[in-house]
């Protein structure tokens, strides 16, 4: 009986579906120094804390503590810019106040006290950042708002980093 029961015809064999390997991560001088949040690539610029997916053709929402990374130009002056817009449901609650830095080290902080598109532009702190390297901008607001998904939404993030 058990030798029968060990000839039993096995499936046929078949070979394992194509494979791809995930792109590599981008590393310094692969990144861009200033990046749209409708472009393609913006997710492989996301550090924390900003939505997926686009909205409206040109933001993604952000959250608490929204961050991301840029590579260092390569020139003597630049500067941090972002441009933002406050939805109406976040400035409805009084004036924010968001805290721009880079690596931690803070550029400024700017009290907003109405809704709608804003720009930051501040030079950069050239003394300690070097050309190539990676740099987390982060752009910290002081409130947020809770989505009907229960999510902390705050800014509509539409572009970051480093200019001339």
């Amino acid at each position: 009986m058990l030798s029968i029961a060990g000839c039993a015809r096995s499936p046929g064999s078949y070979p394992p579906p194509a494979q791809s390997a995930p792109p590599p991560p981008l590393e310094g001088s692969a990144l861009l120094s200033f990046i749209e949040m409708n472009a393609a690539e913006a997710p492989a610029y996301i550090v924390r804390d900003i939505s997926a997916a686009v909205e409206g053709g040109l933001w993604r929402w952000a959250r608490q503590r929204p961050a991301i990374r840029v590579a260092v130009p390569g020139m003597d002056r630049f500067r941090f810019v972002m441009d933002f817009a406050l939805p109406d449901a976040t400035a409805k609650g009084g004036p924010v106040t968001i805290t721009f830095a880079v690596n931690g080290h803070i550029l400024d902080t700017v009290r907003y006290t109405t809704p709608g598109r804003k720009n930051f532009e501040k030079p950069a702190p050239s003394a300690l950042l070097r050309a190539g390297e990676i740099a987390i901008l982060t752009a910290v607001p002081d409130k947020t708002v809770r989505s009907p998904h229960g999510e902390e939404l705050s800014l509509l993030m539409i572009s970051a980093g480093f200019k001339p």
